[in-house]
C-alpha cells in the first residue's frame, strides 16, 4: 500500500492545503521528508491519516486537550460564540494504491450550532472511491462497515498506528494510550511474522499427533493394552490442559480489554465539561451509598441484639403493671412480716407503747395468717422496679437505633435518588451514546466478575491435571522399559517418516518426548 497524496479543508491547524507524495526520487529512493518548526504541524499531519483513516480521539495529543476536535479551533470558538443557529465543517482527503487499483478517501465532519446546547452538535461522513487498473470508477461506498473493512485489508489498523508513532507519543505511552500500545504491537508484529510462527506450532503439532496415532498402532497389535489407556489419557489430558491455557490467556486477555475499556469509558464520561461534574458527584454519591449501607446494617444488628436481649421484658410490662397492682391493694408495709408480729405479741406493748388488749392480740393473730415468713413484698416490689428500669432503658436504647435507622433509610433512599439523578443527567447530556456507555458500563462490570473468577480457578485446576500428566508419564515409561513393546515403539520412534518429510521438508529424524 503506497499512499500518493493527502489534501486539508480547514482541518486542525491546516486552513487548506495538500501534499502530494512521491514513490521513488531521482536517487531510486522512495523517502518523503517533512521539515517544520516546532508547531509547525508535522504530528498534526501524521494523526490526519489515523482520522480519515480509521477515527482519532485528539484529546490524547499531548498538551492540546483544550482542542479535542477536528475543526479548525479559530472556526470552531467562533462557532461557539455566535448567538445565532450556524454551521461548518471539515474535511480530509487522501489518495493511496494498493495490488493495482487506486483509493480515494474523504471523511468529512459537520459542526452546527443550536439553541439551547452549549457545545456543538457533530456529524460525521465518509465516501471511498476505489478506481480500478483499467481506469474504471466504482460509485462510492458510504458504508462506514464496509469502508473499514477494506482499509483493513489495504492498510491493518495496528500496523497504521506503527506507522505514525512518533516521539510525542512514546513520551506519553501508558495504560490510557491505548493507540500507542497497540501501535508498539503493530511494529512487532510486522517484524516478527507472527502468522508464519502460528504456521510451524501448527505443523508441530500435526506432526506430534501423526506420532501418536503411530504409537496407538503398535501398542493394539503388540497387546500393549495398559499402554495404550495410559497413552489415551495422556493425551486426553494433554488436550485437556491446552484448552484450557488457552482458556486462561484468552480469559486473561479479555480481563485486561475489559479494564481498559472500562477506564475508556469513565474517562470518555469525565472528559466532557457538560458530564465531568455530575460524573465525579455520582462516583462520590455511589462511596456515600456503601457507606450508609454498612452503617445501616450495623444499627439493624445493634436493634437485633437489643430486641434478642431485653425483649421478654418489654412483653412482661402488663404482668408487671399487674403485680404492683396486687401489692399496692393488700397494702401489706414494707417492713412488716411474721416476725415482727411475734415480736409484738412476746411483749405487753405495741411498739407504739400501747397497751395489747385481748382485741388487739386477736387481731394480730389473724394477721400472722396473711404475712409471708420473711419480706416477700420488698423483694418483689425490688424486682418489678428492676425489670421495669430494664425495660425503660431497653425501650430508650430501641428508640434510639429505631430513629437512626429510620434516618439512615432516608439517607439511603437520597443517595440513590441523587445517583439516578446524576445518571439521567449524564444520560441527556450531549455526550455521544452516554446511555450506552452506561450500559456498557454495568456490562464489562459484570463480565469482569466472570473474568476473575475464571483467571482464579483455571491455574489450579491446569497445575492438577499436570501433575496427573506426570504421574502418568512415569507410568508409561516403567511400561516401556519393562516391557518388549518397548524396543519396537523405539524402532518406531526413530524411523523416518516420508509423507512428513515430503510435506514439511524435515531434514531430521522425528523423536517423541514422553
Amino acid at each position: 500500500m503506497i499512499f500518493e497524496s493527502i489534501e486539508f479543508y480547514q482541518y486542525r491547524c491546516f486552513m487548506e492545503g495538500s501534499l502530494k507524495f512521491y514513490e521513488k526520487n531521482g536517487d531510486n529512493r522512495s523517502i518523503n521528508l517533512i521539515v517544520a518548526e516546532n508547531g509547525g504541524g508535522k504530528t498534526e499531519l501524521l494523526f490526519a491519516f489515523s482520522w480519515v483513516l480509521y477515527d482519532f480521539d485528539f484529546s490524547t495529543l499531548q498538551n492540546k486537550e483544550d482542542t479535542p476536535y477536528s475543526l479548525n479551533s479559530e472556526i470552531y470558538r467562533n462557532l461557539e460564540k455566535n448567538i445565532e443557529e450556524c454551521c461548518d465543517d471539515c474535511w480530509v482527503k487522501v489518495v493511496f494504491s494498493h495490488e493495482g487499483k487506486t483509493y480515494t478517501l474523504k471523511k468529512k465532519e459537520y459542526f452546527e450550532k443550536v439553541n439551547g446546547y452549549s457545545s456543538l452538535k457533530r456529524r460525521v461522513e465518509s465516501e471511498l472511491f476505489i478506481k480500478k487498473e483499467n481506469g474504471e470508477t466504482d460509485p462510492p461506498i458510504m458504508d462506514q462497515k464496509y469502508i473499514e473493512k477494506i482499509l483493513n485489508d489495504a492498510i491493518p489498523l495496528k500496523v497504521l498506528n506503527g506507522i505514525i508513532f512518533d516521539g510525542e507519543r512514546m513520551q506519553k505511552l501508558s495504560s490510557s494510550d491505548e493507540r500507542s500500545v497497540e501501535g508498539v504491537k503493530g511494529v512487532i508484529f510486522d517484524v516478527t511474522n507472527q502468522e508464519k510462527l502460528e504456521y510451524f506450532l501448527e505443523i508441530i503439532k500435526e506432526v506430534e499427533k501423526k506420532i501418536n496415532t503411530k504409537l496407538k498402532s503398535v501398542t493394539r497389535k503388540t497387546g500393549g493394552r495398559k499402554l495404550e489407556i495410559l497413552s489415551n489419557q495422556i493425551e486426553s489430558l494433554e488436550n485437556e490442559i491446552e484448552h484450557k491455557e488457552h482458556r486462561f490467556e484468552e480469559a486473561n486477555n479479555e480481563l485486561e480489554a475489559c479494564e481498559v475499556e472500562l477506564d475508556r469509558i469513565s474517562f470518555e464520561l469525565k472528559k466532557h465539561s457538560e458530564t465531568k461534574e455530575f460524573e465525579n458527584k455520582r462516583v462520590e454519591s455511589q462511596k456515600n451509598l456503601k457507606k450508609i449501607e454498612k452503617q445501616l446494617q450495623k444499627e439493624v444488628e445493634a436493634f437485633g441484639s437489643e430486641f434478642n436481649t431485653y425483649g421478654f421484658v418489654l412483653a412482661s410490662s402488663n404482668i408487671l403493671d399487674d403485680c404492683q397492682e396486687m401489692i399496692d391493694t393488700f397494702d401489706v408495709p414494707r417492713g412488716l412480716n411474721t416476725q415482727a408480729v411475734e415480736s409484738i405479741l412476746k411483749g405487753d406493748k405495741c411498739i407504739c407503747g400501747v397497751e395489747l388488749s385481748p382485741e388487739r392480740i386477736e387481731t394480730l393473730n389473724k394477721l400472722l395468717g396473711f404475712l409471708p415468713p420473711g419480706n416477700l413484698n420488698s423483694a418483689l416490689l425490688e424486682q418489678i422496679n428492676g425489670l421495669k428500669s430494664i425495660s425503660k432503658k431497653a425501650k430508650s436504647n430501641l428508640k434510639k437505633h429505631r430513629l437512626e435507622i429510620k434516618n439512615l433509610d432516608s439517607d439511603l433512599i437520597s443517595c440513590k435518588e441523587d445517583i439516578a439523578y446524576y445518571r439521567s443527567q449524564i444520560s441527556q447530556s450531549e455526550l455521544t451514546d452516554s446511555q450506552k456507555l452506561e450500559e456498557k458500563r454495568d456490562n464489562f462490570l459484570s463480565k469482569k466478575a466472570e473474568l476473575d473468577l475464571i483467571t482464579r480457578n483455571l491455574p489450579e485446576e491446569i497445575e492438577a491435571d499436570k501433575i496427573t500428566v506426570n504421574y502418568a508419564r512415569e507410568q508409561k515409561a516403567s511400561l516401556v522399559e519393562m516391557d518388549e513393546i518397548g524396543e519396537k515403539l523405539a524402532e518406531k520412534w526413530l524411523c523416518r517418516n516420508p509423507y512428513f518429510d515430503k510435506k514439511y521438508n524435515l531434514d531430521i529424524p522425528v523423536k517423541v518426548m514422553h
